[in-house]
């Protein structure tokens, strides 16, 4: 849909416990209907503990609205930017229930996601349609939504992730190297419904072309659910154990945007304690954060929209 009018921007994601007193909170919502063994609600309770109590999730994903406004206005574009969040505050009822206190008519939404599933693209877009429902029985005018297109290829986004494994590269040249991608792992039943496979597999192979002398692997992390399911695999654990030793693996976790516990204790603990003792040499790219790049794929998401 094109349109020359538009009265904000919307980044819609996550979300995170910004103090120790919300975890359990947060692990409720997030798991609410979901059959997850207490083992397992457990083990990322202390997960949480182990990087500070918090997640720096919505401060960052505050951060990149805010630079995403200041771009948009260097380029003549003065719309606001809200922050909407899926399992904390601001929630989406809270920020839509502003946008009609301020009689926000047309809302543009980047979902904060790269590859689409009903774990991200659907799950938010039903908490769009639950929030919009509770405010038409409260009586407010109601905003009409539009969602950006999936963003995925972006040349924008692509070339953060060259930059950032460049930097890396640079910093710790080895000779024997491995590019492992990975991205949040869905259940395998859930996978053969959407194109979140084949969206991650063609960003990792438009990033990995930079990079042709370097082999690659897609791999998964962060399983949750019933063992007994199947999920996407490899899990990057797991292959890290056909890897010979000695051998850098420069990890890039291209299914997220901004370092949370996926990437803070995932990656950064327990994955890099699974290469030390597989004697692998463990490198974490950056994840795009308020990389200009990143940002300014964001700017023309909106410019699109309006243009």
């Amino acid at each position: 849909m094109i349109t020359n009018t538009l009265d904000a921007v919307m980044l819609l994601g996550f979300g995170g416990p910004t103090h120790p007193s919300q975890i359990q909170s947060f692990l409720s919502d997030v798991l609410r209907g979901k059959e997850v063994p207490e083992q397992r609600r457990l083990q990322v309770l202390h997960q949480y503990e182990l990087i500070g109590g918090v997640s720096p999730y919505n401060p960052l994903i505050t951060l990149q609205a805010q630079k995403l406004h200041e771009l948009l206005k260097a380029r003549g574009i003065p719309k606001k930017v809200l922050v909407a969040l899926a399992h904390s505050e601001p929630s989406v009822y809270t920020t839509l229930k502003l946008a009609c206190q301020q009689q926000l008519q047309k809302l543009f939404v980047i979902i904060m996601a790269p590859f689409q599933s009903p774990a991200s693209f659907e799950k938010y877009q039903l908490k769009i349609e639950e929030a919009l429902n509770q405010l038409k029985k409260e009586n407010y005018v109601l905003p009409q939504i539009i969602l950006s297109p999936p963003w995925y290829r972006r040349p924008g986004f692509i070339h953060t992730w060259k930059q950032n494994i460049e930097i890396q590269l640079q910093a710790s040249p080895a000779r024997s190297s491995m590019l492992v991608f990975t991205t949040h792992s869905i259940p395998l039943a859930m996978a053969e419904q959407c194109p979140y496979v084949s969206q991650y597999r063609e960003t990792a192979q438009m990033i990995a072309q930079f990079f042709p002398e370097i082999p690659f692997e897609l791999t998964y992390q962060s399983r949750s659910g019933k063992p007994s399911d199947p999920w996407l695999t490899p899990d990057i654990g797991d292959f890290f154990k056909t890897q010979n030793p000695q051998t850098h693996v420069w990890v890039a976790p291209i299914g997220f945007l901004i370092d949370h516990v996926e990437v803070l204790y995932d990656l950064d603990i327990l994955v890099q304690k699974r290469a030390q003792e597989l004697d692998l040499e463990f490198h974490r790219i950056q994840t795009p954060g308020i990389h200009p790049s990143f940002i300014a794929t964001l700017a023309s998401l909106v410019e699109e929209i309006l243009f």
